[in-house]
Parts: C-alpha cells; structure tokens; sequence
C-alpha cells in the first residue's frame, strides 16, 4: 500500500509513515470503488490468464528425482494440494489414478520408442 500511495498519490515516505491507519484504509475503499487510472490501465491491458483445469499438467518434471514413492510425504501432500486446487470436483484417489495412468504413457512411449530405433538397426 505503501507504493501505491507514494505513486498514485505522489506521497513522500514521510508523509505516509505519518498518516493515520483509517486515511489509509479510507484511501484502500475509495479506490476499490474509484481505482486509479494506472490501475485499471494495467487491467485492461495486462490481464491475468484464468486458470484452467490443468490434469496432471501441474506436477513438475522431476526427471532426475526420486520415484514417486520415494518422495517425502510433505512433498507428496504439496503435489496433490496443487492438483486438487487446479481440478475441483477431483479427489486424492482421482490424482492416483491419473499419474498411474501417466506413468503408463510415458512407458508406453519409451517402448515404442525403441522398438522403432531397434527396427530402424534391423
């Protein structure tokens, strides 16, 4: 808030350290209502992607790391947070089921892969 009233009101840093708490709060609903022009500049011009139901496009490539079940609990417990917020209505058993089912992809791939490099030799 800080910023907002050294830029948008072009407030000394003195000025706001002395303000009191309810002008600042009285300034933070005048501008939910009337948000300043910088702002709704950068609204209309910079919006932010809407996130999407996103599978199991969230899980990072961790390619290097240790197996699935390897990974510490914490981290396991972070993943399908993330997967549950990406894809509502889904549940923990939803999540087991669609990186087994990744996973199996992924094998498949690699297979055939190099079926076609060992037919490629042959």
């Amino acid at each position: 808030m800080r910023g907002r009233l050294a830029i948008e009101c072009g407030y000394s840093q003195e000025y706001i350290d002395q303000m009191e708490f309810l002008d600042v709060q009285k300034m933070a609903e005048y501008w939910a209502i009337e948000p300043p022009l910088a702002y709704m500049y950068f609204a209309a011009h910079f919006k932010r992607k809407e996130k999407t139901a996103q599978g199991m496009n969230i899980i990072p490539n961790t390619g290097g790391s240790k197996p699935w079940h390897q990974q510490p609990a914490h981290i396991k417990q972070a993943i399908i947070g993330h997967y549950l917020a990406a894809n509502p209505g889904k549940t923990a058993e939803d999540f087991e089921k669609e990186r087994a089912a990744q996973q199996k992809a992924r094998y498949t791939a690699r297979l055939q892969e190099e079926r076609k490099k060992k037919q490629a030799t042959h």
